[in-house]
């Protein structure tokens, strides 16, 4: 038992570490293996662990590094101590010395972080959130965790925008305007107007394009189509996962539209750097506009 904690307790270390080496591929597995005295087959454990977690694992000329959408600046270790010395020298009376102090360090070391988004459960509260801003209905936030007051409990409100980093919700109850946290909804249900009846509401996509009704679609992605969505639908990042099918198409996007046109437009764009498995529609849709067979 203890063994098997001790292990825990050094792969936690060895992740830790990885997160602050993989900014950029300069490590192979090899090299790694020595830094950390393990062997190979416990740094393969180790990256397929960190991929677990969220983090999005590549490799160039068989080094590793960890994707980022757009790549931090960060202070070297070097650079960070001689602003320390600068700053030290300051008067402690300076009101700006400790924010700056702060934000040095918080720069300089903190590893990347995972998106919150990666939480499936969380991308489909915000999903359902901006269906329901959209389609200007209210909602039901089901199980709400409030910190203020210690309730759990449902509340009815109308959303009137998400955070651009999709951690908070802005929104009306009892007249009031209010914010809510996302990860502290278990669920949302969006309610129908009831002045005008039940209503199916209309979905709409990370794409833009809407309907009462869902497609369900299945793609496999080279690397430079993963790179393109992953920077410019953030919000549909839990929607991407890594396979080992093809070593061409590394990536798999499954999710949901509305109709063909925004995936359409897409995926026109990326000829070459797609697979698409599913749905036969979209493959239909797709050969149609390129007037020509089996490309897809």
């Amino acid at each position: 038992m203890t063994t098997d904690k001790s292990s825990e307790v050094n792969q936690i270390k060895r992740v830790f570490k990885l997160l602050q080496l993989l900014h950029e591929p300069k490590y192979s597995v090899i090299s790694l293996a020595k830094l950390f005295n393990v062997g190979r087959q416990t740094i393969y454990r180790d990256l397929e662990l960190l991929e677990e977690l969220g983090y999005f694992v590549d490799k160039k000329n068989n080094k590793y590094f960890i994707f980022e959408a757009t790549p931090k600046t960060t202070f070297t270790e070097e650079e960070t101590g001689l602003l320390h010395e600068c700053i030290a020298s300051i008067s402690n009376s300076t009101p700006l010395k400790l924010s700056i102090l702060k934000k040095l360090s918080a720069s300089s070391y903190i590893a990347p972080q995972s998106d919150e988004l990666k939480d499936k459960h969380l991308g489909t509260i915000v999903q359902k959130l901006q269906v329901a801003i959209n389609s200007e209905c209210s909602v039901k936030l089901i199980n709400y965790h409030s910190l203020n007051t210690e309730e759990i409990k449902d509340r009815f409100v109308t959303p009137l925008k998400l955070s651009l980093d999709y951690s908070t919700l802005s929104a009306i109850e009892t007249g009031k305007e209010k914010t809510y946290k996302v990860k502290r909804i278990t669920d949302v249900e969006i309610q129908y107007d009831k002045k005008t009846g039940i209503r199916k509401a209309m979905n709409v996509d990370v794409f833009g394009c809407s309907s009462t009704e869902s497609i369900s679609i299945h793609l496999y992605l080279s690397k430079r189509a993963f790179q393109l969505f992953y920077e410019e639908y953030p919000s549909a990042r839990v929607y991407l996962s890594k396979h080992k099918e093809l070593n061409d198409f590394p990536y798999e996007l499954k999710l949901d539209v509305q109709n063909y046109a925004g995936i359409g437009r897409w995926c026109l764009g990326l000829i070459g750097e797609l697979k698409v498995i599913d749905d036969e529609g979209l493959r239909n849709y797709l050969n149609e506009r390129l007037k020509i067979g089996g490309e897809f």
